[in-house]
């Protein structure tokens, strides 16, 4: 499970980028209305419920876990990179669409990890994998305000407000390295 709870750790360092710093960086690259940020918000929602209930029975028995997972995450790395650099109001909703991707690897490596540990061991996986979600939601405000408040005013030499999710981009890129680079092990450890 080494590896894969540090899979796990990198993909939710990376998803809790958009609840830390969506509304700043949409007001700050597009001078956004607090009406639009809660219809981006509702949108992405929207396509994350879709993905979750739809997308998941479907494509998870066709292209198995493991597929699905290093599939996800490339896919994340491409929206987060494009959200990064997204000129408008546009291409946030274009980047958008692409999330109904990213919401299938959660499952998927749950899945996996679930196969890796015996029944009797169960409870102690989630319970430890929540208590680790736990820190990377502590540590993921954190991080990406930081990184917003030395790009988007500058104080780091440039101005960009988009570093988080480049920042988180990379989070992504680093679990698919780890996940992609890991000993395939089946059944119960």
């Amino acid at each position: 499970l080494g590896v894969l709870i540090w899979v796990y750790t990198c993909m939710g360092l990376s998803g809790f980028v958009y609840p830390a710093v969506w509304t700043y960086v949409a007001i700050a690259k597009f001078d956004w209305a607090a009406s639009q940020v809660g219809l981006s918000l509702a949108v992405y929602g929207a396509i994350y419920v879709i993905c979750q209930t739809v997308m998941v029975p479907f494509v998870l028995p066709r292209l198995g876990e493991r597929r699905t997972i290093w599939i996800a995450l490339c896919v994340e790395i491409v929206a987060l990179i494009g959200f990064a650099f997204a000129p408008s109001g546009f291409w946030v909703y274009f980047w958008i669409s692409f999330a109904v991707f990213t919401g299938l690897q959660d499952p998927a490596l749950m899945k996996i990890m679930t196969e890796r540990v015996g029944k009797d061991a169960q409870g102690e996986l989630q319970g430890g994998l929540a208590s680790l979600g736990a820190i990377v939601l502590a540590i993921a405000p954190l991080l990406y305000t930081q990184l917003f408040y030395l790009f988007e005013g500058g104080l780091a030499g440039i101005e960009f407000a988009g570093a988080p999710f480049l920042a988180s981009a990379g989070f992504s890129a680093l679990g698919l390295i780890l996940f992609l680079s890991r000993r395939r092990v089946t059944g119960p450890a």
